[in-house]
């Protein structure tokens, strides 16, 4: 009897333990119940950029609310657990932006209600969005000024094609700027790569970007960052130094120039810096025309055309050194870039004689035409003369001793200079008012400037930026841009100009004014 009461006992525990389990169930059960957020609907997304999405959902009434999150991915049906999340823990906010996504790329979007404890939601709908693409920058060449008021700007072209909408190119005079802070001009053809800014205050640095906007009216980063400034030139005083000055040659550093006179024959030094007469010292020669520096043996090398010969005067002891004899009516000079060969074009001969400066040994060599101005190639193997009669420019190899390409350019041609690097010439047609452009790289004349009357010497900046004319017939200096091939400004002088050169630190250019007997310094304006 004992063991069947037992068993009873076993069997009635059982079931009170078992009656107890489901209320604790129940209870569980109802609380999971009670804290269940509850799901909310995700919208469809509502803008979309390259590297950003921003979506919408409906509010969360949940009164233990903590949070809302939003997961996404790049494949549908994602585990939430192995995906990133973006947290928004204003109950009232219902709308964000997930950034620092990749462009051109579905992503899928789910999002949950977080209560206090932790516990989420049912998972919202799915929505996608596929962000969109950002066209590349460009690269922005170095602008250049274009007048008193204008900058020329130029890049390399958008490879958008099929995508491309515009170029935009900002500025402003506020270095830290972009696309929203600037002013900009629009470009709508893929082809055209510069622009001329005009309307611009004088005397102003301006930065430059440039944009590139896609048919979605997406922006592209902004290209590299270029500067310049707009400036005018004046004349910033003048120099007596009388009797006829008719060339002028500036030292290495611009603080000491020498100018020839003509009549009577001497040389004054200067200080271009002060502005100020060093000495005047003479010169025991008939008549002196042109002269050439050389820095490394301090001498001053000047033609006489009466008794054919090229002077050297020392820098230092102010006297004569060496006399020269060269060929019949000297008259043009250049220094090979080694500084250790001069050669010298004479007139009546049609002549180039090349001069050993360390033994003063030379050889002549006929050219075949009467020369005009002469100018060197970078690396000391084409002398490139003007044909005053023929109206060409003429290509003489150092080499070979020969002539090896002609170019018709205008009439009477004079004053040649190269460009630093040596891919173009600019010559000075003295009767067509005009200056002809030489791409030596590919033999052609790729451009002819308008630039006034009588334009004889000509010279290339040194920051190579501007070629400066002298215009004879109309008192004044003409200033071009080696970019736009363009006039950018006439300068005004008193008196007819002559030779003319440039300060190498201060870009100063120097003009000698024969009839009035000064030599006028011309500055550009200080910002």
């Amino acid at each position: 009897m004992q063991r069947s009461h037992d068993k009873k006992s076993t069997l009635i525990m059982s079931l009170a333990f078992m009656a107890f389990a489901g209320l604790l169930l129940f209870a569980v059960s109802g609380c999971e119940e009670d804290r269940d957020p509850g799901a909310i609907v995700l919208n469809e997304p509502e803008d979309t950029t390259p590297n950003s999405v921003t979506l919408s959902w409906s509010q969360s009434d949940f009164e233990d609310f903590y949070s809302y999150r939003l997961y996404y991915s790049t494949t549908p049906n994602f585990d939430r657990l192995t995906t990133d999340f973006v947290e928004v823990f204003d109950q009232t906010i219902t709308r964000t932006t997930v950034t620092e996504l990749t462009e051109e790329l579905t992503y899928h979007f789910r999002i949950y209600v977080e209560d206090s404890d932790g516990y989420l939601s049912p998972p919202s709908n799915e929505v996608f969005a596929t962000t969109t693409f950002r066209p590349f920058s460009v690269d922005l060449n170095k602008p250049v000024r274009a007048s008193a008021t204008s900058i020329s700007v130029s890049w390399t072209p958008s490879d958008l094609v099929e995508r491309f909408k515009a170029y935009a190119v900002c500025w402003s005079t506020v270095e830290s700027f972009d696309f929203d802070t600037s002013s900009c001009e629009l470009i709508y053809a893929i082809d055209s790569t510069e622009t001329v800014i005009d309307s611009l205050e004088t005397n102003t640095v301006y930065f430059f970007k440039v944009y590139v906007i896609d048919n979605g009216d997406f922006v592209s980063d902004g290209s590299n960052m270029q500067s310049e400034a707009t400036w005018t030139w004046t004349q910033s005083g003048d120099l007596a130094v009388n009797d006829n000055p008719s060339c002028m040659a500036m030292g290495r550093n611009g603080s000491k120039a020498w100018i020839v006179h003509s009549n009577p024959s001497r040389i004054t030094e200067i200080d271009p810096v002060e502005k100020t007469v060093i000495g005047t010292y003479p010169l025991d020669i008939e008549a002196p025309f042109g002269a050439v520096v050389n820095h490394t043996m301090n001498r001053i090398y000047i033609c006489d055309q009466a008794s054919h010969e090229v002077i050297a005067f020392s820098t230092t002891s102010h006297t004569i050194t060496n006399r020269i004899a060269v060929g019949q009516g000297p008259a043009y000079m250049v220094m090979h870039p080694d500084a250790d060969t001069l050669y010298v074009a004479s007139v009546l001969d049609s002549g180039l004689t090349r001069i050993d400066l360390d033994k003063y040994d030379t050889d002549f060599f006929s050219l075949g035409r009467t020369p005009g101005g002469i100018d060197i190639n970078p690396a000391g193997t084409i002398i490139y003369f003007s044909g005053t009669l023929d109206g060409k420019i003429h290509a003489f190899s150092l080499t070979t001793w020969q002539l090896v390409h002609s170019y018709d350019v205008g009439l009477n041609p004079q004053g040649v200079t190269l460009a630093y690097e040596g891919d173009y010439l600019f010559v000075a047609n003295y009767y067509d008012g005009t200056v002809s452009v030489l791409a030596t790289y590919d033999q052609q004349i790729v451009a002819t400037i308008p630039v006034g009357d009588g334009p004889s010497n000509i010279t290339y900046s040194h920051d190579d930026r501007h070629v400066y004319v002298t215009l004879t017939g109309s008192n004044k200096l003409a200033v071009l841009s080696p970019v736009s091939y363009g006039v950018l400004e006439l300068v005004p002088l008193d008196e007819t100009p002559y030779g003319l050169t440039i300060a190498p630190l201060s870009s100063d250019i120097w003009i000698c004014q024969q009839d009035a007997g000064n030599v006028v310094c011309i500055q550009r304006n200080p910002m």
